[in-house]
């Protein structure tokens, strides 16, 4: 089973579409819908799920989403709204450096990996991925610049516990730690953990910065979401409904996009005010960086698959290095 998906993904949590009941048609009725899909009469009943914090752009725009659909529909579909503990994808891949810039990320998610990745959820997780939702980049936090990678040698690092990052940490030359999250602030504050990495909104809401108040944007691993349907209950919908899901969902990930990074700039600007400090890298510390992280793909690329890493690749003009 591959698992594409998690190359990018980061949280990698399916924000679930699934059947409450549908009095619409089958895979059947949708083929000879054809073209007259915007007249069909349907009656479909969805249930929507996520666990994001309510003031992120996520939960904010998931609300749009149900407006727009039962909207759009005329309330031919209609939404329940369940806020849960949904972890319904747990990412195990996390390839540093995959992606360095917004523009890599965006190419990759707009291009031929990024739908690769999402027809993978079908045979992965029974899933229809619709559209990707951007959290944006992990960073290093420390009490010291990381603008220079050699920094980060003999530190203790606190990782998640996977081979990708367990793996990124010995190209780095330090001592993985995995203290839970609920333990990470003491764990930097005591000494035990000499620095972390997260995207801004866990470094601003779990107050990492007041520890560690100097945060290098390495940029490291790119974060997102997938907006993704029970495939069961997508082949099963109407035509006209899975037109209406899909045309509002990829207006929701470009306004998700917009938001995300004005949220990212929000973070740091109130992170600075309570005494954090940032570093951006030029251009050279950059590529040092990238070169470390993009070294470990080769220890990597049987998790996923040389074909697969290939897409990716091929995508950002890399040459491999496997």
């Amino acid at each position: 089973m591959k698992k594409v998906l998690s190359i990018l993904l980061v949280l990698a949590m399916v924000f679930a579409l699934a059947a409450c009941n549908n009095g619409g048609g089958n895979a059947q009725n949708n083929a000879a819908a054809g073209n007259n899909a915007a007249n069909e009469t349907y009656n479909v009943k969805i249930r929507l799920a996520w666990d994001t914090r309510p003031d992120l752009p996520t939960s904010k725009l998931m609300e749009k989403f149900v407006e727009e659909v039962e909207k759009r529909s005329n309330k031919q579909i209609t939404v329940e709204i369940r806020s849960v503990n949904n972890r319904y994808l747990d990412a195990n891949v996390k390839f540093p450096y995959l992606f360095s810039t917004l523009a890599e990320a965006y190419k990759c998610e707009d291009g031929a990996s990024g739908r690769y990745m999402l027809d993978t959820l079908k045979e992965d997780a029974n899933t229809y991925g619709l559209t990707y939702l951007d959290v944006g980049f992990r960073v290093f936090s420390g009490k010291e610049s990381f603008a220079d990678v050699k920094k980060l040698e003999g530190k203790k690092i606190r990782i998640i516990n996977s081979q990708t990052f367990t793996e990124f940490v010995k190209a780095l030359k330090g001592t993985p730690v995995t203290t839970s999250m609920g333990e990470l602030y003491q764990a930097l504050q005591s000494g035990a953990a000499d620095c972390q990495e997260n995207p801004y909104s866990t470094i601003s809401s779990q107050g990492f910065h007041k520890v560690n108040p100097y945060i290098t944007n390495t940029n490291h691993v790119w974060a997102a979401y997938v907006l993704g349907v029970n495939l069961d209950f997508w082949k099963e919908l109407p035509a006209a409904a899975q037109k209406v899901i899909e045309e509002v969902s990829k207006e929701i990930a470009a306004e998700h996009r917009k938001m995300s990074e004005e949220s990212e700039a929000d973070y740091r600007k109130k992170m600075e005010s309570e005494g954090a400090t940032f570093i951006d890298l030029t251009a050279d510390q950059l590529k040092a960086w990238v070169e470390v992280g993009r070294s470990t793909h080769k220890n990597l690329v049987e998790l996923v698959g040389a074909e697969t890493l290939e897409v990716f690749y091929k995508d950002l003009g890399l040459q491999k290095t496997w």
